[in-house]
């Protein structure tokens, strides 16, 4: 909506009350007092008897800001008491995800308990089995990407046509952190595990991970996958080597997206001077084992490029006396800079008017 205001489609905005406009008071007494009047835009809001056209120089008084402040409370307090209830819930050993863990799915019967789906929980076994005879997480990654095994993301999508996931237009691959997330999971072993971490409007709706003696565990819910011996064994051998990396230098080791894989989409990493497909050690035959290219000579290409299209872009407008025109440029920049200062003096005075209502 605010795009088209912005491109001058809209003269006025109607709506049934505040909190449908928003819930946060600071921002939409921001947008009443500052940015509707800004951009010429009349305000209407039918129960609340609110009309921005016949208000002078406020949003409407006390009674408007009492009004957003209340929506703002209202929201927060619904988002405490819903999370509430999920906790009661959750306590009972209701699963109360939105879509079942990979290797399981929601029961006819009732939503909220797992029954064992029995073609991705052969996956899952395997890849239990696998890690507690030793094999790397690299290792199993090799072999569920070579055995064209479907990811996690790829079997949902067949199962659950609503299933929906971001990165459309990259390859769907097995990661280690995938295998790693089912390896750690207390899912499998029967467990229903909730709170592990927040996201509300009461945390500003950043992720905020729990110590585990937040969490609520409820044992015995749903049939087992793996054995508690069997889980603990994988995830003992499975635990990443500690590497110690004092003294190193990490400061080339930013997460700097630069250069994308031709074959799977996903970013390209710096190592030992070379930019490489992440993804290239998933499996013994994928593409992206041939997307290494030397560090030097790619940076150097595209620093090429960018010089040549620069002469010759500079060629094209005809700008001989580069020195000429930095000196009208800087005259230019001088003469902005003071009427500047001038339209800020200016609006300043006309902002005195627009509350005293002239």
């Amino acid at each position: 909506m605010m795009e088209a205001v912005k491109r001058g489609e809209v003269g006025c905005i109607i709506v049934k009350d505040f909190s449908r406009l928003g819930r946060d008071y600071i921002e939409v007494g921001s947008y009443l007092e500052q940015i509707f009047p800004l951009m010429e835009v009349r305000c209407i809001s039918v129960n609340d008897h609110y009309d921005s056209e016949g208000v002078l120089g406020t949003a409407g008084g006390l009674n408007v800001a009492f009004k957003n402040l209340i929506n703002m409370l209202y929201s927060r307090d619904l988002s405490k008491k819903i999370r509430s209830a999920q906790m009661a819930r959750a306590r009972k050993g209701e699963y109360l995800g939105g879509f079942a863990r990979y290797g399981y799915e929601k029961s006819q019967e009732d939503k909220h308990r797992l029954v064992v789906d029995p073609e991705a929980a052969e996956v899952v076994r395997k890849i239990f089995t696998m890690a507690a005879e030793g094999v790397t997480i690299s290792g199993i990654v090799r072999y569920l990407n070579d055995n064209g095994v479907l990811t996690c993301v790829e079997y949902k999508q067949r199962k659950n046509s609503r299933y929906q996931h971001p990165g459309g237009g990259v390859k769907k691959l097995w990661g280690t952190q995938s295998v790693r997330s089912i390896l750690s999971d207390e899912t499998y072993i029967g467990k229903v595990v909730w709170n592990r971490s927040e996201k509300s409007i009461t945390t500003g709706k950043r992720m905020l991970w729990h110590d585990r003696s937040e969490w609520v565990v409820v044992d015995g819910q749903h049939e087992p996958m793996v054995s508690e011996e069997l889980f603990a064994l994988a995830n003992e051998r499975a635990k990443p080597k500690k590497r110690d990396r004092s003294g190193v230098d990490m400061s080339g080791f930013k997460r700097e997206v630069l250069f994308v894989c031709g074959y799977c989409g996903r970013s390209m990493v710096k190592k030992n001077h070379k930019y490489c497909c992440r993804y290239r050690t998933c499996g013994t035959d994928t593409e992206c084992r041939r997307a290494v290219e030397d560090m030097e000579k790619l940076e150097g290409s595209v620093m090429e490029y960018v010089r040549k299209t620069a002469e010759v872009m500079l060629g094209n407008s005809g700008r001989k006396d580069v020195g000429a025109e930095r000196e009208t440029l800087g005259k230019k920049l001088d003469a902005l800079r003071k009427e500047k200062e001038r339209l800020s003096a200016e609006k300043m005075f006309l902002y005195d008017k627009y509350r005293s209502g002239v």
